[in-house]
């Protein structure tokens, strides 16, 4: 309904032009180009986006990195625990081999 106004932009040209700075600034962004650099945009709408998604990839990395230690520890806590039973069956098998050898001998 209503229109906001806008400020008025003013052309103003500096009355020293330092050509050699022109030169300078002139070479450095045809070497950002040719780079591939891109200059920060100063539109906040896409500066917010690019803060979300760079949030975003470094929350999901981080997950990642969570449950590979997760799945790693339980890998291990695995081996730790089968390693134990096995221990334990193999000396009561072995005490019931000893009993069942020894089993005659004491009840001469």
């Amino acid at each position: 309904m209503f229109k906001s106004r806008r400020p008025r932009q003013f052309g103003y040209t500096p009355v020293y032009f330092d050509e050699d700075k022109a030169r300078v600034q002139e070479r450095r962004d045809i070497i950002e180009t040719e780079l591939g650099i891109k200059k920060e945009d100063n539109d906040p709408h896409k500066r917010l986006l690019r803060m979300r998604a760079q949030f975003s990839a470094s929350k999901d990395e981080l997950h990642t990195s969570i449950s590979k230690k997760a799945s790693r520890d339980q890998k291990v806590r695995f081996v730790v625990i089968f390693g134990v039973i096995c221990a334990l069956l193999y000396s009561v098998f072995i005490l019931l081999e000893k009993a069942t050898l020894l089993a005659p001998l004491l009840n001469k």
